[in-house]
């Protein structure tokens, strides 16, 4: 197939373009105007330009949809251009499959987070949220409403290399900087690894269309518990107390039966996989 990817260069579209390249696809970068990727194929779009994208989806028989602006911590990324991308971008990426026919498999990232609750969820289970996930629930209505081939990929809390939960953010939790949320401590949290996020999206491409599939850890666990294990010094005084998100805990049961194993089973895992040296640097040495 030729594949375009809305988000080519971001922290899953990195991974994802040589994961479909190796199944012998032809990807289609669709970056920015101004920009290329080195990677693959490039086209300039702007998923807030209809005509643009129009243009761009020319000849594409599938299209992926990364694209968010969701802040990272460092600077990047603004919760209203990320609304205006959820809502506005998805219908461009909508009008423009049909422009071209509407035969184009349209893959749309989405959030785990829907499934808010204690009780563990699969893609039966409700939706809800408010907010920033607003748009998301949105977004999820116009994807299921459109009549078009499609697939959405609701992602847990990611972390891995090059996300706001990277090494430095769990060395923050051993040094006793981040502190844990006390109120909020049975709150259950469902991770996904970069890596197997990227490789959902590949999964999903190929399954079943008009589904919801969920892409999470194996193991969903709760902040006491994360904090325990990651804590190996007492709380700094004035460190930062961790903003919890909401409750959610969630099943990957569907996408496993699509074949989708995570290389990572649970944030455990990661940790307990990586050098000792390497977990948590010195506080002289951070």
């Amino acid at each position: 197939m030729r594949v375009g990817i809305i988000g080519a260069t971001g922290v899953i579209g990195r991974r994802l373009v040589p994961l479909l390249a190796s199944d012998d696809h032809s990807v289609v970068s669709i970056v920015r105007p101004g920009r290329e990727d080195p990677a693959c194929e490039s086209r300039q779009a702007d998923i807030l330009d209809f005509p643009s994208l129009e243009v761009a989806f020319a000849g594409l028989d599938a299209v992926i949809n990364l694209a968010t602006s969701i802040p990272n911590g460092r600077g990047g990324g603004d919760w209203a251009q990320n609304d205006r991308i959820r809502i506005k971008g998805t219908e461009n990426v909508l009008r423009a499959i049909r422009s071209i026919g509407g035969s184009c498999r349209w893959v749309q990232q989405s959030v785990a987070m829907l499934h808010q609750g204690k009780s563990l969820a699969d893609e039966d289970c409700e939706v809800t949220g408010q907010g920033v996930l607003t748009s998301a629930i949105l977004m999820e209505a116009m994807v299921q409403g459109s009549g078009l081939d499609w697939a959405l990929v609701r992602g847990g809390a990611l972390y891995g290399p090059d996300t706001t939960r990277d090494v430095a953010f769990f060395q923050r939790i051993a040094r006793g900087e981040l502190r844990r949320p006390v109120e909020a401590a049975d709150r259950w949290i469902s991770f996904v690894h970069a890596d197997d996020l990227a490789g959902a999206f590949r999964c999903a491409l190929n399954a079943g269309g008009g589904r919801a599939y969920i892409a999470a850890d194996d193991v969903p666990t709760t902040y006491a518990r994360l904090f325990s294990a990651f804590e190996q010094a007492p709380s700094v005084a004035e460190g930062s107390i961790l903003h919890p998100l909401p409750s959610f805990r969630v099943s990957n049961a569907r996408l496993r039966g699509c074949g989708w194993i995570p290389r990572v089973s649970s944030i455990y895992e990661w940790e307990a996989t990586r050098p000792r040296a390497c977990q948590y640097a010195d506080a002289a040495s951070a």
